[in-house]
């Protein structure tokens, strides 16, 4: 159990205390005589939601709103917990990266407020450029200029896919960064630059019809599969294994297909995005 040592709560009407220690998936925190169970780990610094929260309903720190759940959450837990799921199938770096950077676009759309580096105008493609690479230079021990390589290499791959797209598209974002996430993977492990751009090629010819409907927790699973498509696509490259132009929108050379991508979503998807806005306009809540 926590005691008040472990956690800080500083109004009664706050819906999240910020844990003081880790803690791990199954701890119980015992807050104001309630025992709430963990539904996933929870780092130093972290928020637990403490009572459950109905959609719609402002989660409340230190007294003031920061956010509202988007969807009903349950005391104990952020999101959908995308992330929890894959650790619990598989805890291999490959998994954890994608977990990792799933997670914390899990938290953030479901109203945590911890700050993120922006990519692309987005949060949750600065996790997704970013997480995945830190993950595995800590568990193969890569030293701190390495990593800060890896992740300029991430982040400017990520916005280079970017550049022909435009400001606002139907296209997910997060599939350009799992894919630039891929790419810095690739050149912290050593690879040269012909691995890089098939992997990015590859990764590309995969994933790209995935379409943006918006802001929520279901952006994480977005994340958890595009980097591993980045990461599929890396492990092809390292075999000599590619698609090939006239494969779909894949062409000759890395160049040519970020230039298909963004006729694709630049061109292709401008009615999408009307089609995606009048659905969701529409949907009904369960």
């Amino acid at each position: 159990k926590m005691n008040l040592a472990t956690y800080l709560k500083i109004n009664p009407a706050d819906s999240v205390v910020v844990c003081l220690q880790p803690k791990k998936k199954g701890d119980i925190i015992e807050v104001d005589g309630q025992n709430i169970v963990l539904n996933q780990d929870t780092p130093a610094g972290h928020k637990v939601l403490i009572k459950d929260a109905p959609k719609g309903t402002d989660i409340i720190k230190y007294g003031y709103p920061i956010g509202h759940a988007r969807r009903d959450l349950k005391a104990g837990d952020w999101g959908a917990a995308v992330g929890c799921t894959l650790l619990e199938g598989s805890q291999d770096i490959r998994t954890e990266a994608r977990a990792w950077a799933a997670a914390g676009s899990d938290a953030r759309m479901s109203g945590c407020e911890m700050p993120v580096v922006i990519v692309s105008g987005s949060g949750n493609q600065g996790i997704t450029a970013s997480v995945p690479v830190v993950r595995y230079a800590n568990h193969f021990g890569y030293d701190h200029d390495r990593l800060i390589r890896a992740v300029a290499v991430s982040d400017l791959v990520t916005i280079h896919q970017k550049t022909g797209i435009g400001r606002l598209s139907a296209f997910c974002g997060a599939v350009s960064a799992g894919i630039g996430a891929a790419a810095g993977i690739a050149y912290l492990r050593g690879e040269p630059y012909e691995i890089i751009a098939e992997t990015v090629t590859t990764a590309m010819g995969m994933i790209s019809g995935t379409v943006c409907d918006g802001a929520k927790p279901s952006c994480a699973s977005k994340i958890a599969a595009a980097v591993e498509a980045g990461l599929l696509s890396y492990a092809m490259a390292q075999k000599g294994r590619r698609f090939r132009g006239g494969d779909g929108i894949v062409t000759r050379g890395v160049e040519g297909t970020i230039r298909n991508i963004g006729i694709l979503a630049r061109e292709g998807m401008r009615e999408t995005d009307k089609v995606i806005l009048q659905i969701m306009l529409n949907c009904e809540d369960e």
